[in-house]
C-alpha cells in the first residue's frame, strides 16, 4: 500500500498514483483496474473519492470505462510522428468548437497547436500526434 497522509487522500492523489502506475507501465493497456471497492479500501478514502480520480483518467484517455463492467487501460493510441522545424513553437489548448469536425476530435482531446517560424499556425490532436525533434 503506498503512502498517503492520513488525515486526507484527495481525488488527486488517487489520480495520481493510477496515472503513475499506467505511465509507468505496472497496468498494461487493456488491463482491468481495480473495482471501485477496491480502491477505496487501499487508498483509504471514500467511493465518491476513488469516482472523482476515474473521472480525471477518462477525460485524460487513460482509462475507458463501460457502464457493468471493470474499468480498463485505454489502449496505446498510433501516433503519427509531426517532426518539428527549427524556431517552431508549441503549446497546448483545448479545441474550438469549429475545430471539433475539421479536426475530427471530442471536446476532451487537447489539441498541440504549433506555430512555424514564418507565423504558419496548425493544429493538431495530441490523441494522434506525437512530437519529434529532428
Amino acid at each position: 500500500m503506498e503512502i498517503f497522509e492520513t488525515y486526507y487522500c484527495g481525488y488527486a492523489m488517487v489520480a495520481a498514483a493510477l496515472r503513475r502506475e499506467i505511465l509507468d507501465g505496472q497496468l498494461a493497456p487493456g488491463a482491468s483496474l481495480p473495482s471501485e471497492k477496491e480502491l477505496t479500501v487501499r487508498f483509504e478514502c471514500s467511493r465518491d473519492m476513488v469516482r472523482d480520480a476515474l473521472q480525471v483518467l477518462r477525460r485524460e484517455l487513460l482509462i475507458v470505462s463501460l457502464r457493468g463492467r471493470a474499468h480498463r487501460v485505454a489502449p496505446v493510441p498510433d501516433r503519427q510522428r509531426l517532426a518539428l522545424a527549427a524556431g517552431a513553437s508549441v503549446i497546448g489548448r483545448m479545441p474550438y468548437e469549429f475545430e471539433l469536425g475539421a479536426l475530427d476530435c471530442s471536446p476532451e482531446t487537447p489539441l498541440l497547436q504549433v506555430t512555424t517560424h514564418d507565423g504558419n499556425v496548425q493544429a493538431f490532436p495530441a490523441d494522434r500526434f506525437l512530437l519529434a525533434n529532428p
